[in-house]
């Protein structure tokens, strides 16, 4: 499948809670959160850093420590947690890159996300995103939130960029 804007993307922005993860918070006794984080998102990102030089973000409405450490593991290049203002933070973002918001990718799915993916170049959402994200995204995966999302997009746009038979060639010399 061709994704138009695809070729422009220079950086891509997540929101968290419902994109890379299913959006359930488990609060222990101890009143510490923790969260499950995909595998395979976390490889992907690895691997397209790697072999397409794009930039990572994330700008999510929540935070906690389990979050702060997945971001840091996968080396997101920007982040703004506990954000009231996914906009600002969003353009803090574009500054801080200096790109344009056309060379932008945002994934969310749900209301505090619509104001960025009406600005972003491409706007994602994963498949089960609340009803009325799917009106201001210009794709749907066909992943639910913590269930490859971002693994799915960026092999999207490796495809892309590389085609079928160049990515092949690379994970086989590597």
């Amino acid at each position: 499948m061709k994704i138009a804007g695809l070729d422009n993307i220079k950086g891509v922005i997540t929101d968290i809670d419902g994109v890379l993860t299913d959006g359930k918070i488990i609060i222990h006794n101890d009143g510490t959160e923790s969260k499950e984080f995909n595998v395979k998102d976390g490889q992907m990102v690895m691997w397209t850093r790697q072999h397409l030089n794009l930039k990572f973000g994330a700008i999510s409405g929540r935070g906690g420590h389990a979050v702060e450490e997945r971001l840091k593991a996968l080396k997101f290049d920007y982040v703004a947690l506990s954000s009231d203002n996914k906009i600002n933070s969003f353009r803090e973002c574009l500054d801080k890159w200096n790109l344009k918001p056309n060379e932008i990718l945002f994934i969310g799915d749900d209301f505090p996300d619509i104001n960025v993916m009406r600005h972003a170049g491409v706007a994602v959402c994963p498949e089960d995103a609340n009803e009325f994200v799917h009106a201001f995204a210009g794709w749907r995966t066909k992943a639910r939130g913590g269930k490859g999302v971002l693994q799915e997009i960026l092999l999207e746009i490796a495809r892309n960029r590389m085609g079928e038979e160049n990515i092949m060639n690379v994970l086989i010399d590597a």
